[in-house]
Order: C-alpha cells, then structure tokens, then sequence
C-alpha cells in the first residue's frame, strides 16, 4: 500500500511542476513575440483606429515623450500597448518639452 501513495504523491507533483514551468507569472499582460518594432507598431496603431476618442483639446504629455490631444488618446494608447509590454500614462499635463540635441 505504502509504494502505491508514493506513486500518487509522485504524479500529482509532477503535474504541479508542469503546470509551474509552463504557466506565465500573475498578472502577466505581456507575450512572448517575435515581431519586429515596426509590425508591433503597426498592430498599435490599427487597435487605436477602433478607440472612442472624446474631442476635448486638453494636451497631456506621455511617459513615452509624446504629446497627446487629450485623455483619452493616452489611455487608447496604452490600452493598445498593453499586450505589447508598451504601456503610456501621463507625465505631465500640457506638450512634452521639445527634445534638444
């Protein structure tokens, strides 16, 4: 009797360790791609086509240095970006400041 729970103990902690190896972290939002810079882009711009825009002129400065319109194109950007690891918030409020040589 004693071998035969050895045998189940042994399975259920390889299927445990299976599962371990080949799941990805909690609150994992980002794959694994290939993609080149340009075809992830490309798919971020084609997402943010499909965004509710309000038509408010309040500019917001972007944690990736661009100035936005408003709210809401920060918030369709980083939505978009998400599955991409390309998160954007607001830095500031108002145009990003102009980048000097």
């Amino acid at each position: 009797m004693y071998p035969e729970k050895m045998k189940i103990t042994f399975i259920i902690y390889f299927v445990l360790l299976i599962n371990v190896v080949f799941s990805k972290p909690l609150g994992s939002t980002q794959e694994i791609t290939t993609e080149s810079s340009e075809e992830i882009e490309k798919k971020i711009t084609a997402c943010e086509q499909d965004c509710a825009i309000t038509m408010d002129y309040q500019q917001k400065c972007g944690t990736d240095g661009k100035t936005y319109v408003n709210q809401s194109l920060v918030d369709c950007r980083d939505t978009c970006g998400k599955p991409y690891g390309r998160r954007v918030h607001t830095a500031s409020q108002g145009p990003c400041p102009k980048k000097t040589s």
